[in-house]
């Protein structure tokens, strides 16, 4: 009677954890969770991962159109993954012809007060600058999605295909730099959204912060922005041929100088802000092709400036990310166009002057374009790169063993479905 009994209650529970398992699943979107399974007993059951690792944002070549996808990992070492396509692309069909829509390109990631992801992106089809508010911190559901800037081509401004750059302001709304080209005037200007809520929905204000006349004064891309010790953005860009920084002096940037800071240099620029709470800038220096880094004397880096050569091997230096670590140091992710490789360099002061340790992190192939660096989330918050392995298509992460990266490294190849992995962002 009583082993009856205890067969009864084995039998409830086990229907009750069957039943909430699938409402679960019934209720959630559907997004593609990948990695390796975890088993228990005979029965081999699935266990659902925490997801507390790092996020990454990046662009999806599909079927000849291009959609926005965003991770989230299980853990630092992204052994599980969450994988969500937060807005798709497509193709139009008109009297003219079939054309593809590409949205994704040029993703920035960042997250609001709550932990929850905002990411800000192109759509190069329809020259317009996308912002999405996820809803949750998979950004499975209740995503916003909004369109801040939009006009038509030719004769009139078009988002440039250059980087956008997104930060929470010390207002707690988002704040996004990007870069625009009038066809019609040949002014290409560096552009700064502030939006009036989290969703970006209304109350939006847009900045025109600098401009340059195409071909006489060069071009102006490659920006990007954090937010300065004083509450209000900076943002380091290319006004080829220099770089420049832009420091604002109110929250949406309606007010603010600029100053050049090195000269024919500037490309796949990169700005994060000290532990001296001074801006520290990763950038390409355009006529010899090394990575640079210039360490600001004052907060709008106007004086006392820093100008250090990290890594003049070769042609060094494509696609920039730098981050401090969590020794206080700046940390590099960068591209070796010569090797093909994933290479690190982190600092060994304040303003990379001296101390510098450089690593080929991965080598096996064509890898290391479009590659983000920022803090992981596990024991000694080593860092974590996200990146483009150009070889098979991948989108690969790593998770270092170190704080400067030195060892026991760990490279997941986390997306491989179809040409996925460029533009990333990781957060």
């Amino acid at each position: 009677m009583d082993r009856q009994f205890v067969f009864i209650i084995v039998l409830v529970l086990a229907g009750a954890f069957f039943f909430e398992r699938l409402s679960s699943s019934q209720n959630m979107a559907s997004p593609l969770m990948t990695g390796p399974q975890l088993e228990r007993g005979p029965t081999a059951l699935i266990i659902q991962p925490r997801f507390v690792g790092p996020s990454v944002s990046y662009f999806d070549y599909l079927n000849g159109d291009g959609n926005l996808n965003f991770l989230r990992c299980s853990n630092t070492l992204c052994t599980f993954r969450n994988i969500v396509t937060v807005d798709t692309g497509g193709i139009v069909v008109n009297s003219t012809g079939t054309y593809p829509i590409n949205v994704g390109s040029y993703s920035s990631l960042a997250k609001d007060t709550s932990g929850l992801p905002i990411i800000s992106y192109l759509d190069t089809s329809n020259y317009e600058l996308e912002f999405l508010h996820c809803g949750d911190t998979l950004c499975n559901s209740g995503n916003s999605l909004t369109t801040l800037d939009t006009v038509t081509p030719p004769g009139s401004v078009y988002i440039h295909l250059s980087s956008t750059s997104v930060a929470l302001g010390s207002d707690n709304l988002p704040v996004i730099s990007y870069t625009t080209l009038s066809s019609f005037s040949g002014l290409l200007e560096l552009d700064v959204v502030h939006c009036g809520n989290l969703d970006c929905e209304i109350g939006n204000t847009i900045s025109t912060v600098d401009y340059s006349n195409n071909g006489a004064l060069g071009s102006i891309g490659f920006s990007s922005l954090a937010i300065a010790p004083d509450g209000y953005p900076i943002i380091s860009y290319q006004d080829s041929p220099n770089l420049r920084i832009a420091k604002c002096h109110n929250t949406d940037c309606s007010v603010a100088s600029n100053v050049a800071v090195d000269s024919v240099v500037g490309y796949w620029t990169s700005i994060t802000i000290g532990a001296d709470n001074l801006p520290i800038i990763s950038y390409i220096d355009g006529v010899n092709w090394d990575l640079k880094v210039a360490h600001c004397g004052t907060l709008d880096c106007t004086s006392g400036n820093t100008i250090t050569t990290v890594d003049s091997l070769g042609f060094i230096g494509y696609w920039t990310s730098i981050t401090i670590g969590a020794d206080n140091l700046p940390i590099i992710s960068y591209h070796d166009s010569t090797n093909k490789d994933l290479k690190v360099a982190h600092c060994g002061t304040l303003d990379c002057t001296s101390g510098n340790t450089i690593t080929t992190v991965d080598s096996l192939g064509d890898v290391g374009t479009y590659s983000s660096i920022t803090k992981g989330t596990g024991a000694g918050s080593y860092p974590f790169i996200s990146y483009y392995d150009a070889t098979n298509g991948d989108l690969k992460v790593v998770s270092c063993g170190t704080l400067d990266c030195t060892s026991g490294n760990t490279i997941t190849t986390v997306d491989s479905l179809g040409y996925v992995g460029s533009y990333t962002s990781a957060e």
